[in-house]
């Protein structure tokens, strides 16, 4: 929505640098949300966004704000240009990522691309415990599969893609068994600070690691890694079950 905020000023979408998020309020599964998103301030390059959710009474349900890098390489530009004026390289460009989404899905053993068109992206990343585990009793480290329809237009594996994947694996670490959605569901992440390092690899698996600070607390630290182990993105999390 923060991207759709930016564009509306004539501006590119841009890509997340810091995200913020407060969840102030459950909501029910399928209930309609209605969000409004603002671009409050922009220089050259960066621009400050606010976003708020409200639920069908008009109560505030979660509230975030986000810094982002408004420009968009040279290149980027021309070919979003050429795909908003050309339906046949919007198609070509479709056509190549869906074939590449089909290569990975074989070989990661991932839902086809029909069965994951309308899923949550929980479902989607099939995040799944690694085998390389901590000696850190507080610490949990997972694995999961990026890949396109889950990322930003402008740069690879930003933005809510991102924020989403630090989430559900703090879900995976609370909860008590993880192949089942009720107690996945218990886990309630309440806010949120993600910074953005570098571009998260596309249709790779990823690495994720969550520290708990301590055995009483509630905030946790988790980082999102490619397979060299590079930070790609890193998050302050509030959550409980």
């Amino acid at each position: 929505m923060t991207g759709l905020a930016s564009q509306a000023t004539g501006r590119a979408g841009g890509m997340s640098v810091e995200l913020s998020l407060s969840i102030l309020k459950e909501v029910a599964e399928g209930e309609t949300l209605r969000g409004q998103a603002s671009l409050l301030r922009a220089g050259s390059t960066m621009g400050f966004m606010k976003i708020e959710l409200r639920d069908d009474a008009g109560e505030l349900v979660a509230i975030g704000s986000q810094l982002k890098h408004l420009g968009a390489p040279f290149a980027m530009r021309i070919l979003h240009a050429c795909m908003y004026h050309s339906p046949w390289i919007a198609d070509k460009v479709h056509d190549k990522h869906l074939g590449m989404l089909q290569h990975y899905i074989s070989k990661y053993s991932l839902k086809s691309f029909k069965e994951l068109g309308m899923v949550s992206i929980d479902q989607a990343i099939a995040m799944k415990k690694s085998r390389e585990q901590s000696d850190d009793p507080l610490t949990g480290n997972y694995e999961c599969f990026v890949y396109y329809p889950l990322d930003n237009t402008l740069v690879k594996g930003h933005g809510a893609s991102s924020a989403g994947i630090l989430a559900e694996a703090v879900r995976h670490y609370l909860a008590t068994d993880r192949t089942n959605e009720e107690a996945l569901s218990a886990v309630e992440v309440k806010d949120m600070t993600v910074n953005y390092l570098t571009p998260v690899p596309d249709m790779h698996l990823v690495k994720v690691s969550v520290r708990k600070l301590s055995e009483s607390s509630d905030i946790f630290i988790a980082e999102i890694r490619d397979q060299q182990g590079k930070i790609c993105v890193r998050g302050r999390l509030r959550a409980t079950v």
